[in-house]
């Protein structure tokens, strides 16, 4: 982080070890200021085996004593979008710092009662929109400020992936109540040059 002096290592928490918990475990140990003091999630068994698998010392199903514990610095939620408000919210007003896998919240009301939570807590809280960072995006970013790519055309796209290509798969991501009523995490036009 950028203007980050840090004269201990923070201790984390991800709440979430299915597809994207791992990801933020890795996250914060490659950033080299924080440790995963511990795995939180709902199944013990498959927590179990993640927790073994990413070693990490504690996990725990008591999703409520992580949000509370004042020896935690930052608390990553990696859960599904339906629970990012309530627990964002519980974790700022604990006093923690938080990272919330995205989208913020599945309402704007949600993300603006997040966002008062934040500001009144006095803690940061980030969104973690990943492909943002990826040295290539970052490049283009550059490219196109300093004009090096030619004229600029708005263009449309789709990021398609085949993890839902059979009739039978399902994911809590496409249950309204769970993932909110659309998949979309932001809506831009992206330019490109020739």
């Amino acid at each position: 982080m950028v203007g980050l002096t840090v004269s201990r290592s923070l201790h984390t928490a991800v709440i979430g070890a299915g597809f994207v918990g791992p990801y933020h475990v890795d996250a914060v140990r490659r950033g080299g200021y924080a440790d995963v003091t511990v795995l939180a999630g709902n199944d013990a068994a498959p927590l179990e085996v993640k927790a073994s698998q990413l070693a990490i010392q504690y996990w725990t199903t008591d999703i409520g004593s992580v949000v509370c514990d004042p020896s935690l610095d930052v608390i990553h939620i990696c859960t599904p979008n339906a629970t990012h408000e309530d627990l964002g919210v519980a974790a700022l007003e604990t006093g923690h710092n938080v990272v919330l896998e995205k989208p913020l919240a599945v309402t704007r009301e949600g993300a603006e009662r997040l966002l008062r939570a934040a500001l009144a807590a006095d803690r940061h809280a980030a969104v973690a929109f990943t492909y943002r960072g990826y040295p290539m995006v970052r490049k283009a970013r550059v490219l196109i400020r300093e004009g090096e790519i030619g004229e600029l055309r708005p263009v449309h796209g789709a990021y398609l992936q085949d993890w839902l290509l059979a009739a039978t798969d399902w994911d809590w991501r496409v249950e309204p109540a769970e993932g909110g009523l659309s998949r979309a995490v932001e809506s831009r036009t992206v330019v490109v040059g020739d």
